[in-house]
């Protein structure tokens, strides 16, 4: 498939998604403000910290939780109150998915376990409801543990633990354990469970505390909490929870990583936390209440979605038609939409309508970031096979046939080592790489070096589809001279960043058009300009919320942009008039984090609002880790959304980088 018809189908399955408005689409996630209880009325989210450090969002809150639990050994138990479309499950998908993108930055291994209620009373016993909750829980960790788990240490543990609960059933445990399916386990598990006649909670608890003593945690996300008051059994609920806090508080003293966070719709929260006052006392502290919608929030998802469709597509002709249309959609809350999934559903399908109806012809490339993409590739395997490569290896010149094509970069390394560098895209098992390049002994290929480019914020299809094309070419990252695989973008959401650290694959983000290109524009009315900031309060309005979408700095609309450097129609002659990458792309000239003295960062630090002492933990850890971005050097430091954002504006200005 060309290059441009895959970044039109790619940009409409995420406009499919965000249409659906049923899951979490991460590429349009926001950080939502929340505020302690009655200091907004009903008018804000409500939350507050358990740890009882400063948040004030959903994000820093997560957060806060996981280290509270998992780094202080404290148990979390917390109830999302929400009506429906409002994001309580959203914050259950971000949770498991960012648990599952990064398990162990919070000290230990974490294991989401998701559930439903729903599912659960399906098949009402007539034990009660806690026989079945519990059952359900035991049974749901055994079988991520057994047969779904990518974890083998997680596998060993359970086996472990299964082992000493039931040390005179050594048979059944045999059979539970080599069981192929999901299924088997869980059936063979709970009937176990029920012969033996264990209490269990108390197993339940040896089950956590078992895990724990092997460097695992567990944390449960539980949804539908109304199916219970459809069903009849709240009460019955309401002693199962009250048990567990209490057993917890009484034989733990709090003290134990566990997570437990379970969402209903708002009144039937209220409901369940009045039904027991003592469970009230306990449970109201964690309660996260959200509103349906605030006009704020909506202006940042439509702002998300435009600035993607803004950087993937301006430069095509009839970008300014396309960008006129998808400005003039006006929506009004109260009427077109009463919720963040409403928002979602009709402002996707609408510009989802007007997006079919562009871009179906082109005649150039329109990805931006190729030439720079593979001017880094190129940099970055010399700095990974420098003590094959050295630093600064010698070109070669003369013609090359490789891989279908004569588009080639020779470098000469040591010892008859030898670098050659794609210019163009290669097409390997059907797949049209950005970039590739191979490292070469005697003329042996040693390793190679993959990368992909795209002119907008990555999507989670790019990152899944390039993962698939490496399986596909036999990519192998853990030889002694590894391959290496690259994603370059001018951005990528944080939550698709943390599963991308937590594989072979590394993200880069590749410089935007300098201030000098956008001043030569051709026409300096095609530059987009940032929205000007408007202040919604009133949550019930009618008038249009969301009229005009905030814009990134656009990227110059040029007609005599270069033709695509692999198409047919260009010459090798023309491959050597390709633009030479500016050297602003290649050479840094602000402070680099991993070398600069405390007193260097100190300065180039300034206005940030990080502390100096904080400053100097950061020199401090920099015998244990090279900082490659962000999050990478805030780890751990407790730091604000407000100084990232700082920071991150230093790094696109050129004041620090890694």
């Amino acid at each position: 498939m060309p290059e441009n018809a895959g970044q039109k189908q790619a940009i409409t399955d995420f406009l499919l998604r965000v249409k659906k408005g049923l899951k979490l689409v991460e590429e349009i996630w926001i950080d939502r403000e929340v505020k302690p209880r009655g200091s907004e009325g009903p008018e804000g989210n409500q939350a507050e910290s358990l740890s009882g450090n400063s948040i004030n969002t959903i994000t820093e809150l997560i957060e806060d939780d996981l280290k509270f639990c998992f780094q202080q050994q404290k148990f979390i138990f917390r109830m999302i109150a929400a009506d429906s479309g409002s994001g309580k499950t959203a914050i259950l998908d971000y949770l498991h998915q960012r648990l599952e993108a990064n398990r162990s930055d919070t000290g230990r291994i974490i294991i989401p376990i998701s559930a439903n209620l729903n599912s659960l009373l399906t098949n009402p016993s007539a034990e009660g409801f806690s026989r079945e909750f519990y059952l359900h829980l035991i049974s749901e960790v055994f079988k991520i543990a057994l047969v779904e788990t990518p974890d083998p240490s997680f596998k060993q543990s359970a086996v472990l633990c299964l082992e000493e609960l039931f040390f005179d059933e050594a048979s059944r445990v045999n059979l539970i354990i080599t069981s192929k399916k999901s299924s088997q386990v869980k059936t063979k598990l709970k009937q176990l469970l029920i012969d033996s006649g264990c209490d269990l909670i108390e197993t339940f608890l040896e089950i956590v505390q078992s895990f724990k003593n092997q460097g695992f945690g567990l944390f449960f996300l539980i949804d539908e909490l109304d199916s219970l008051y459809q069903s009849e059994r709240s009460k019955d609920a309401v002693n199962t929870f009250r048990h567990l806090i209490n057993e917890i508080e009484d034989s733990y003293q709090g003290s134990l990583p566990l997570g437990l966070y379970i969402s209903g719709l708002s009144d039937d929260v209220q409901k369940f936390i009045q039904e027991h006052e003592a469970l009230k006392s306990r449970v109201y502290p964690g309660e996260i209440r959200l509103v349906r919608f605030r006009n704020k929030e909506c202006e940042e998802i439509r702002s998300k979605i435009d600035n993607r469709l803004y950087s993937a597509y301006q430069g095509y002709k009839d970008f300014a038609e396309f960008q006129k249309e998808v400005q003039s959609i006006d929506l009004k809350a109260g009427t077109d939409f009463n919720s963040l999934r409403e928002f979602c559903q009709r402002y996707g399908s609408q510009v989802l309508e007007v997006h079919q109806r562009y871009f179906k012809h082109h005649d150039k490339s329109f990805n931006q970031f190729e030439f720079q993409s593979r001017a880094k590739l190129e940099e970055l395997c010399i700095q990974q096979w420098s003590q094959k490569l050295g630093n600064a290896p010698s070109p070669i010149t003369g013609t090359f046939n490789h891989q279908g094509h004569q588009q080639w970069k020779r470098l000469s390394g040591k010892q008859g080592y030898e670098l050659i560098v794609a210019q163009t895209t290669t097409n390997l098992e059907g797949h049209n790489f950005d970039g590739y390049a191979e490292l070469r002994h005697n003329g042996e290929v040693i390793a190679k070096a993959f990368g992909e480019a795209k002119n907008y914020e990555l999507l989670t299809s790019h990152f899944t589809t390039f993962r698939d094309w490496l399986a596909d070419v036999r990519f192998d990252g853990k030889k002694s001279i590894p391959d290496l695989a690259y994603l370059f973008a001018p951005g990528c959401p944080n939550l698709l960043e943390l599963k991308i650290k937590n594989t072979e694959i590394e993200f880069h983000l590749l410089p935007k058009e300098t201030e000098r290109q956008l001043e030569n524009s051709a026409d300096s009315s095609e530059v987009l300009k940032p929205l000007e900031t408007k202040n919604f309060n009133n949550l019930t309005q009618t008038d249009s919320v969301v009229s005009t979408p905030s814009h990134p700095q656009g990227f110059p609309t040029d007609p005599e942009a270069p033709k695509e450097i692999n198409s047919l129609d260009v010459t090798p002659s023309e491959v050597e008039a390709v633009p030479k990458i500016p050297e602003t792309f290649t050479k840094k000239s602000g402070v680099n984090i991993n070398t600069a003295s405390v007193g260097d960062l100190i300065k180039a630090f300034k206005g940030s609002g990080m502390r100096n002492n904080t400053i100097q933990r950061i020199t401090d850890r920099r015998d244990e880790i090279t900082y490659k971005n962000l999050d990478d050097l805030l780890q751990g430091l407790g730091s604000t959304n407000k100084v990232k954002n700082k920071l991150q504006q230093k790094l696109d200005n050129g004041e620090i980088y890694f």
